[in-house]
């Protein structure tokens, strides 16, 4: 079996890209060592091992998995060729791909424009003062940070257009309940907050289904109205922060 290093980047629960690299391999051909998250976003990987799919369909190479908590534990093991391939969001799968000196970063850019004749023929640019052009097919342009709402939609839960971050946002009560019943949304998914927003909003969430299946036992858990007091004070200067660093549109 040829050796394939495939990093598998996943937005939600859909993969949507991969990247290879045979030059760091130091396991067996018969193995392949593959990483994955014990977590929700990351469930196919989970569903590959439960249900056999991975040793099923590459037999006889056999599938050994290891686990990881973070996506710079699974970069790190994966460019110490202690994996094969690992599962991991794009967050650390754009940075691996930075670091693995294959990728050229400019910055400082200004004045970028592209140019073609009924499609993209090359891209320019402002960088320490001169002007650099370069021919191009493809040209990603992403600003802000938003909401991953892929689920969400597929869902078929309702969504607002934020003009402030030029982005989709899921419609939630003060809950994080959705338009569709039983499913709430939190995390980061509810909107970008930062960490301690995205706990707390997990915590409001996970109060709310508690209180609505036992509620004796939400009777033991902190009170609703000190997690939303928590939660106002996670997002103090968000307004601000989205206000400045607003996209262009």
């Amino acid at each position: 079996m040829k050796r394939l290093l495939a990093i598998i980047a996943l937005v939600g629960l859909a993969a949507t890209g991969c990247a290879s690299s045979a030059a760091r391999a130091k396991g067996s051909e018969s193995v392949l060592r593959l990483g994955v998250f014990p977590n929700l976003t990351h469930a196919p990987g989970l569903i590959g091992i439960a249900d056999g799919i991975f040793n099923r369909d590459l037999s006889p190479t056999t599938v050994r998995i290891k686990t990881f908590n973070s996506g710079s534990e699974a970069s790190t093991a994966l460019l110490a060729g202690a994996i094969d391939g690992t599962y991991i969001g794009p967050g650390p799968t754009v940075k691996l791909f930075l670091t693995s000196g294959k990728v050229a970063v400019v910055s400082g850019v200004t004045e970028l424009s592209a140019s073609g004749d009924g499609q993209l023929a090359s891209v320019s640019y402002v960088a320490g003062g001169k002007r650099e052009t370069i021919a191009a097919d493809l040209l990603l342009l992403h600003q802000g940070v938003v909401p991953n709402v892929n689920l969400a939609m597929a869902a078929g839960i309702e969504h607002r257009w934020d003009d402030l971050q030029l982005c989709w946002s899921p419609v939630l009560d003060a809950s994080g309940h959705s338009s569709v019943a039983g499913i709430a949304i939190a995390g980061d998914g509810a909107g970008i907050g930062g960490a301690s927003a995205a706990v707390v909003r997990g915590r409001i969430a996970a109060r709310a289904a508690v209180e609505a299946l036992a509620p004796a036992a939400a009777a033991k858990l902190p009170a609703m109205a000190c997690l939303r007091a928590d939660l106002a004070k996670a997002e103090r200067g968000r307004v601000f922060l989205d206000t400045l660093f607003r996209p262009a549109p």
